[in-house]
């Protein structure tokens, strides 16, 4: 029997991931993969499914024990995701402000139409 060659190192066996819609359970295409946000030990990622279109938005946390995710299936597109972050985001003082308004104008507030 020849001798075993010693097999290369490959880092690529390390990483699984569980890359499949949960939709369709079609094979995602990694390439298209697309990040969006960075923070920390954190990153955003947007990925669409090529056979049911629907997306996957994903954070992706690095910890001691590795790396975890949690997705949220949505069909907003990457650009829909980015925008929303530029947009004004609600604050504690805006939610009194409306409970304020709503109790110093309830009886025109809401009409009943026939």
């Amino acid at each position: 029997m020849p001798p075993q060659q010693p097999s290369q190192f490959n880092p690529n066996h390390l990483l699984r991931l569980n890359a499949r819609c949960p939709i369709c359970n079609n094979v995602y295409d990694l390439q298209k993969l697309r990040i969006i946000g960075e923070r920390e030990q954190q990153i955003l990622a947007y990925i669409d499914c090529q056979n049911c279109s629907t997306a996957l938005l994903s954070v992706l946390s690095m910890n001691p024990n590795g790396m975890t995710a949690q997705g949220l299936v949505t069909d907003l597109t990457v650009d829909e995701v980015v925008d929303m972050d530029a947009q004004r985001h609600v604050k504690a003082d805006d939610v009194l402000d409306l409970h304020e308004f709503l109790e110093t104008n309830k009886p025109g507030i809401f009409t009943i139409r026939p």
